[in-house]
């Protein structure tokens, strides 16, 4: 077996979860040793996993347990960007960690997934869109809003953008007088 670089010979970092990284710290404490060239999973004998045996010995084994048909490894890199997605990842934020060329490759790869979160995507503007007045003029988002020069009412948006409130004024975010009703 030969170890060397990977085959667009570049080298890239992978963001771990607090508990993926915990697990793997825990790995190496029971099962590897000091050696910083210790390879992170072995055999049981402490060789080189090889892919044949490990997919024979471990990983189809697994998938009977489970009751989970016949899949391939390469499904929990897919499974693995369609959480990263869910989880918010940017195209170019997965890009880098899956290691491809281009984020225009990855979305052409995961795109499908990204539009599968339209209605959540949708939620979430909602959120950051909307006003929550209290009576008294004072709004949740106060501080992000533009503020309607001619009055000290907030709006929720630029009324050249879309119209949201009724109002008449200038607009403090593109200084243009609008009357919107």
């Amino acid at each position: 077996m030969t170890f060397g670089p990977t085959k667009s010979h570049a080298e890239r970092t992978v963001p771990l979860t607090a508990t993926l990284a915990g697990a793997i710290e825990a790995h190496l404490d029971e099962r590897v040793g000091a050696d910083p060239e210790a390879l992170l999973f072995t055999s049981q004998r402490g060789y080189p996993l090889r892919y044949a045996n490990f997919r024979r010995e471990v990983w189809v084994p697994a998938l009977k347990s489970a009751k989970v048909p016949k899949i391939g490894l390469h499904v929990l890199r897919h499974s693995a960007a369609s959480a990263m997605i869910r989880a918010g990842a940017s195209p170019r934020a997965l890009q880098v960690i899956l290691g491809h060329e281009s984020a225009g490759f990855t979305l052409s790869v995961y795109g499908h997934v990204f539009d599968q979160d339209m209605a959540a995507l949708t939620e979430r503007l909602d959120a950051v869109l909307s006003v929550t007045d209290h009576g008294d003029g004072a709004t949740d988002d106060s501080r992000r809003l533009p503020r309607c020069t001619s009055s000290s009412t907030r709006v929720a948006e630029c009324a050249c953008v879309s119209i949201t409130r009724r109002w008449s004024s200038t607009c403090a975010t593109c200084r243009t007088a609008k009357t919107t009703s």
